[in-house]
């Protein structure tokens, strides 16, 4: 088995293209609400996102609106009982804390914690362990081959073997579903899903016997099974941080995960560009199709929505 990193999360070129179109967020300017609090008084339960929220269609851009001014200091060090005052620098809005006058000196011990950037529920739907990996990479690793039963679906009271002859003892076991195929075959990709945390128990023959550890779909021979040591997780991703993505003109939807059809608010859909294109995590965009297009009497018009 070649020994290497890999990291499930990243997503390198597919390029596949469909009749959509993106938009980088990165050169338009900011733009505050209509009716938006002149200060704010920060909240236990607050985050940036949150707070950004109440003063930009796009709150994914939160980053400018904090960002870039003198006033604040770190933007990443907000405190509930903070106040936000709302102002203007170089013609762009920013939120700044509020200065306070301390009327008397005293001796103040706090344990709170700054607000984060995002909630956890929304931070743990980008940050899950599913993604895409190179289908070179994959075939590199073990696969599983049967059970202590014979069977061909396992559970957590099941020992699990796989073909594998080493020093690795923790491992992950990935259900490998789709591909999604680039116009260069070394990008060609394939969908994975952890099902399980295993460790090892025995080895004989060329064969390692798992026990699982953690159980969360069941197994199926076939699955693949990557050391814990190999895999990556990028360190940015604990402070994971929606922003405007790159501009890049050909950016389009190359397919769903899980092979849907029709996706909604909170699934994954796969980009035909990744981290070659400096697309990372928490890159935003909005997404545009055609809508239908009218005839007037001066000629047809297209409409975009």
């Amino acid at each position: 088995m070649k020994q290497g990193n890999v990291l499930v999360l990243r997503v390198y070129i597919v390029v596949i293209t469909l009749a959509l179109s993106f938009s980088s967020f990165a050169d338009n300017p900011l733009t505050i609400k209509g009716s938006v609090p002149a200060v704010y008084q920060v909240k236990q339960g607050d985050t940036l996102w949150g707070i950004s929220s109440l003063y930009l269609n796009s709150p994914w851009r939160w980053t400018e609106l904090w960002n870039h001014n003198q006033h604040i200091g770190d933007p990443d060090l907000i405190y509930p009982g903070d106040k936000l005052m709302l102002t203007w620098v170089d013609g762009q809005p920013r939120l700044v804390r509020k200065a306070t006058k301390k009327l008397s000196p005293t001796i103040q011990v706090t344990t709170k914690a700054p607000i984060a950037a995002i909630n956890a529920l929304t931070q743990a739907r980008y940050t899950q362990r599913e993604g895409l990996v190179l289908e070179s990479e994959l075939a590199n690793f073990p696969k599983v081959i049967g059970s202590s039963d014979g069977l061909n679906y396992m559970t957590a009271e099941d020992a699990v073997y796989i073909d594998y002859r080493g020093d690795e003892t923790e491992w992950a076991i990935y259900r490998v579903s789709q591909r999604f195929a680039a116009q260069q075959p070394e990008y060609n990709m394939q969908q994975v899903r952890m099902v399980a945390i295993a460790r090892s128990q025995s080895q004989e023959n060329g064969v390692t016997t798992l026990m699982i550890e953690r159980f969360i779909h069941e197994i199926e021979q076939g699955d693949v099974v990557i050391p814990l040591s190999a895999i990556q997780t990028p360190e940015h991703i604990n402070h994971f941080q929606p922003h405007a993505g790159p501009a890049i003109d050909d950016l389009s939807i190359a397919g769903m995960m899980d092979a849907a059809n029709y996706v909604v608010r909170g699934q994954a859909v796969v980009l035909n560009r990744g981290y070659v294109s400096q697309v990372e995590p928490g890159s935003s965009y909005s997404l545009v199709k055609p809508a239908h297009g009218f005839q007037f009497s001066k000629g047809e018009l297209g409409w975009w929505s």
